[in-house]
């Protein structure tokens, strides 16, 4: 959504809205729980203990995956695999 706004022309801002509603349509979108939000602070303590500080929206990512019993892909090659 963000890109949206961001957009320096109307045409983009269409084209970006479209694609995001496309999107919606063909993935399912869960809630962000409570229980989201523990699985956050408990991922996030045991990395730091181990010296990782990861970005909030990658421990959004992660918690809602393992709430949903999804995977993660990603192209980043230095990612831990859980």
């Amino acid at each position: 959504m963000h890109g949206i706004y961001r957009a320096r022309t109307p045409k983009v801002s269409q084209r970006r809205r479209e694609y995001i509603e496309e999107l919606v349509n063909l993935v399912p979108l869960h809630p962000i729980t409570l229980q989201t939000g523990y699985l956050v602070g408990q991922i996030e303590d045991q990395e730091a203990a181990k010296g990782n500080v990861l970005p909030f929206n990658d421990l959004l990512i992660a918690a809602a995956a393992i709430e949903q019993g999804y995977a993660v892909l990603t192209g980043n090659p230095r990612a831990a695999i859980v």
